[in-house]
Order: structure tokens, then C-alpha cells, then sequence
């Protein structure tokens, strides 16, 4: 999936990036048509919008262009997105090229009027055709990443070509990343580096930062290394660093910290580390409580206050740090235990936006956690519930999933739902079994499920899916003897599966060496009434699930130290 420019595109998907359109006023358009925006403030900006609008009604260009500007940006009554698009289409219809851009942008957004990607397209295109530099760069941004019209990277690369022309450093970065990616263009790293470094001022510090991120590229999704310029981008990066700038400081210490530029200097990060969070930057200030571990003994850590790191890169809004702050605080490690703390911090962690593989997924959760529990807040099994829910849309662990069948099952923070238990439960096995992975989540849910079936509850509408889910759930280890027992209870009882004697004797003679409480008196009685046959297939298929157990549970537990366990 491509990443969008987030600045950029957030300008012009909400069209509130008034200094950016006031600053191109002057550039962009005709003056004979419309004057520059500072003379347009100045002349109306004292006006009673009254005035104003018998002006605009009697032709006057400027005066029309001040009303929709005013009706969008204004805040309170005068506010109305409708008047300020008509008065937007009066002025594109007169061949206004801010107007026509404006005008396109509105149309592609809903602002004012019903959103129109055709009409969108057509009248960006005619203000591009005219020159329009940010028109040139909606259309690139809009064919590069498919919104609104067909993705289409040679059109998208030709719209950037054309803004870069004029010397627009935005656009003379986005061709330099199509050429560097190889999208739309033909892939040639020279060119890419050529285009940015006309879009850069390599004397400034954010600039020589942006020129060593751009030669310290990673992998494309395609495989291959994008720049192997690692040597230039470090030099990039440390003329950064030297002017001061925090975030080069970090980045050269993350070089040195991973290895990149050689094991026996690792510990050359520290002091990129240690600059980069004097000036309070979040990702180095939630670094630092590490270091001590990483780098045990170097005296540049002697007057490092790790714990006084942490809190400083918390309060900056560093998720790790927010987090890690909380489980601090619960479990009393480095800080007295304080339930209020935990939940403070664990709160603000949470209120990061939730994505995959990061410690969203984790702070939503626990919250719940802490709201089920009410540690540090009152107790709130609806609050809980909701956590939960949002945590299982990161989807990267079985822990809210389970935690959500039981409380369908259970009717605890929302009402009684067997089915939903059963859906919730089935998405917890999805996560399979893996010896370094912490299994307690997933065998709780196979044990719940298993109990709704053996109780017939919860059932899917065509019972002929029953088989299939239990064949499922035997493709991987079942190492909980509760587990085995039910399914040895289910595959004797025949209720929602045919009756099978073989595997009702399999998994109760499983669960009775686990000495789970009355399967061995089940496994005599399935035995007793089984034919010879029966139970000599039953034999083996109990040698081969033992074989199985027995090699998971071993694994299981050589593993045990690669496993993080469990905060709550």
C-alpha cells in the first residue's frame, strides 16, 4: 500500500491551509483578473460584508473572491460552505485559475456542494493547463493514489513533472520519489537524486535531514534496496546534527544502535541519544531508560535518569514511553504501585490512533483490562467491552477476541449473544499455536468454545460446519486437558457431530494423563462398549496425538524465555 504525503494531503483534503493558497495569490494568477491576496485583504478586509456583496453581484472580481474565501473561513453564522462554492464557480467560470483549482477541490470533497470526481478532475485539469502549480499537485497526488479516478502512475509522475518545472520543490520532491521508486517513470536513482537536490537547501538543517533520509531509503515492496548510499546519507545526517537538529541526532544514534555502522560501534549512540533528548525529543527521551540495559557500565549513562526520561518522553506524547510508563506503575517496578498512575498513563496511550503491530493494540486492551478490573478507575464492564472491541480491530492478538466471546457469554457489558461468543472465539484460534507466543489466550478460547458446543449453544446455522471447525481446531496442538476432554465428551455424545468412538477415546485418554477430573471414568466406559477394531484404531490415533502433545508441550517450554509474558 502507498503512503500518503500526511502534511500535504490533510491541506488539501480539509482545504484549510490558508497560508499556503494566500502565498500562491500573487503567483498563480493573471493580475489583470485578480490582484494578489494582501491587496484583496486589504481592500475588503475592514468592509462590511454588505458592501462587499453588492460589489461581487456588480462583477467585481476581487470582491467575489473574498466572499468565498470568507464564507469558508469565517467561523460562527456567517460560516456557509454553500455560498462560498457558487461564489468559487462564479469565479472559475470566468476563467479565475485559483478559482478553477478551488473550484475542483471543492467538488472532490463535498465542500458546499455534492461531490463530483468527474467535474473534480475536469476543473483542476483546466486550472493545470493554465499553470497551476497545486493543481498540477492535486492531480498527481489524486492519480497516484487512486482518489477518485483509476490509479495511474504515469500520470501522476507527468502531473509532478510538470509542477516541478516551474521549480516547485514540493513537486520536484515528489518526481524525485516516482524515479526513485521507479513508479510512472522508469526506476533511475540518479535522476531521483538530481530532483532532490533542487527541491532542497542543503545548507539547512531540516533539508540536509530530508536529503540523508532520502539516501538511507529502505527496501521497496518489490525487494531490492532503493539507495545503497548509506555512506552519503550518514554525512547528510551528522551535517544536520551538528547545526542542532534533534531529530538527525536521533537518527544517526539509531544508525550506530542497530548495527548499521558496526557492531564495535554501537555504543556510539549513546551520545547521538543522550543530545538528541536534551532537546527533548520523544523518541530519544523514550530511549533512554534502555540504555542502561543495552550499554551496561558506560560512563556517560552515570548521570542519566532513566525513570525521569521516561516521564518527560510520556508527557511529549511518545506512545512506547506512555505505555510503558503505565506498566511501570502497575507492577511497581522502579516507582511505588499506583493503580491511578497506570491508568492515567494507559489512557493516554490509548488515545493514539489504533494501527497494526504497535502498542495501540496493547493499550486498548489493557485499559479494558483496567476498566473490568477497575484498577485506577471505577469499575465499567461497557467501557471495558468498547476497549476491547477497538483493541480487536488491530487484529495482531488473540487476547480481546477471547475476552470478547466471554462477555457475549457471560452478558457482561453487553447483552447475552452465543453466537457472537462463538464468532469471537473462532477469530481467537485463527492466531495458531507458536511455541515463542504466550498460548493462554488462545487455549481459553478453545476451551469456551468447546464447552458452548458440548452444551449445543452458540451453534452456526448449518450444523454441517460444526465438523469442519473441530477438524480445525485439531490441526493445531490442544495442550489443555479441559480441551481434550470436551472433545472427547462432544465426539461421544454425537449431538453436533456424528458419534465417534475412535476419537472419543483419543482425547479422554489425553485428558485422563493429565489427570483432568473424570475423564479416566469415561474413557472405561467409551472402552467398554467399543468393538476390538474401534479400539486399536483409537490406539493409534492416541499414539499420534501424544507424539504431537507431548513434542508442542517440550517446545513450549524451551521457548518459555523468548515469550513475553502477559502485563495484567
Amino acid at each position: 500500500m502507498k503512503t500518503m504525503r500526511g502534511g500535504m494531503i490533510l491541506g488539501w483534503l480539509l482545504l484549510v491551509a490558508i497560508g499556503r493558497l494566500a502565498a500562491a495569490e500573487a503567483t498563480n494568477s493573471p493580475a489583470a483578473i485578480l490582484p494578489a491576496w494582501e491587496t484583496i485583504t486589504n481592500r475588503w478586509g475592514a468592509v462590511a460584508v454588505a458592501v462587499i456583496q453588492q460589489q461581487a453581484e456588480a462583477g467585481d472580481v476581487s470582491a467575489q473572491y473574498y466572499l468565498a474565501d470568507w464564507y469558508f473561513t469565517t467561523e460562527g453564522p456567517g460560516n456557509d460552505p454553500v455560498q462560498s462554492f457558487a461564489w468559487m464557480q462564479r469565479l472559475a467560470q470566468r476563467g479565475v485559475v485559483k478559482a478553477e483549482r478551488k473550484l475542483g477541490w471543492k467538488l472532490f470533497s463535498g465542500d458546499g456542494t455534492a461531490t463530483n470526481v468527474v467535474a473534480a478532475v475536469d476543473w483542476l485539469t483546466k486550472a493545470s493547463n493554465q499553470g497551476d502549480i497545486y493543481a498540477q499537485l492535486d492531480l498527481g497526488w489524486m492519480y497516484e493514489y487512486g482518489k477518485g479516478v483509476a490509479e495511474d502512475d504515469a500520470a501522476a509522475a507527468r502531473f509532478y513533472r510538470l509542477a516541478a518545472d516551474q521549480g516547485d520543490h514540493a513537486g520536484e520532491k515528489d518526481l524525485a520519489r516516482m524515479y526513485l521508486n521507479g513508479h510512472g517513470v522508469e526506476r533511475n536513482v540518479d535522476t531521483a537524486k538530481q530532483w532532490m537536490r533542487k527541491a532542497l537547501n542543503l545548507n539547512s538543517a531540516e533539508d540536509q535531514y530530508a536529503m540523508g533520509d532520502f539516501l538511507n531509503s529502505e527496501f521497496a515492496p518489490e525487494g531490492y534496496q532503493l539507495t545503497n548510499d548509506l555512506a552519503a546519507a550518514i554525512e547528510w545526517y551528522r551535517k544536520a546534527a551538528d547545526q542542532g537538529l534533534a531529530k538527525a541526532q536521533y537518527a544517526l544514534a539509531e544508525l550506530y544502535d542497530t548495527g548499521r555502522l558496526g557492531d564495535d560501534h554501537r555504543a556510539d549512540c549513546i551520545p547521538w541519544y543522550l543530545k538528541a533528548a536534551a532537546q527533548g525529543n520523544a523518541d530519544a527521551l523514550a530511549k533512554i531508560p534502555q540504555l542502561n540495559e543495552l550499554y551496561p557500565g558506560n560512563p556517560l549513562l552515570n548521570s542519566v535518569d532513566p525513570l525521569a526520561a521516561q516521564k518527560q518522553a510520556a508527557a511529549a506524547g511518545d506512545l512506547g514511553a506512555q505505555f510503558d510508563l503505565a506498566v511501570r506503575y502497575h507492577l511497581g517496578d522502579g516507582v511505588p504501585k499506583d493503580p491511578a498512575e497506570a491508568f492515567k498513563w494507559m489512557s493516554k496511550a490509548a488515545e493514539h490512533e489504533i494501527s497494526p503491530v504497535t502498542k495501540t493494540i496493547d493499550a486498548h486492551y489493557y485499559l479494558g483490562v483496567m476498566y473490568e478490573t477497575g484498577e485506577g478507575v471505577a469499575r465499567n464492564m461497557t467501557n471495558a467491552f468498547k476497549l476491547y472491541q477497538a483493541a480487536a480491530v488491530g487484529g495482531n492478538k488473540p487476547d480481546p477476541f477471547v475476552r470478547l466471546g466471554q462477555m457475549y457469554e457471560n452478558g457482561e457489558g453487553v447483552a447475552p449473544d452465543d453466537q457472537q461468543a462463538v464468532e469471537n472465539y473462532l477469530q481467537a484460534l485463527q492466531f495458531g499455536f507458536f511455541p515463542t507466543s504466550d498460548d493462554t489466550a488462545r487455549t481459553t478460547g478453545m476451551e469456551h468454545l468447546l464447552g458452548l458446543y458440548d452444551q449445543k449453544r452458540g451453534l452456526p446455522g448449518d450444523p454441517a460446519q460444526v465438523g469442519p471447525q473441530l477438524d480445525e481446531i485439531k490441526s493445531s496442538p490442544v495442550l489443555s486437558a479441559k480441551a481434550q476432554f470436551l472433545l472427547g465428551d462432544i465426539y461421544d455424545k454425537g449431538q453436533v457431530v456424528p458419534r465417534d468412538v475412535v476419537e472419543a477415546i483419543a482425547w479422554f485418554q489425553l485428558a485422563a494423563n493429565q489427570n483432568w477430573d473424570g475423564a479416566s471414568q469415561r474413557l472405561v466406559q467409551v472402552e467398554a462398549a467399543a468393538s476390538d477394531t474401534q479400539k486399536t484404531a483409537a490406539s493409534q490415533r492416541f499414539d499420534a496425538l501424544d507424539r504431537r502433545t507431548q513434542q508442542s508441550r517440550m517446545f513450549y517450554q524451551q521457548s518459555a524465555g523468548f515469550r513475553a509474558s502477559h502485563v495484567w
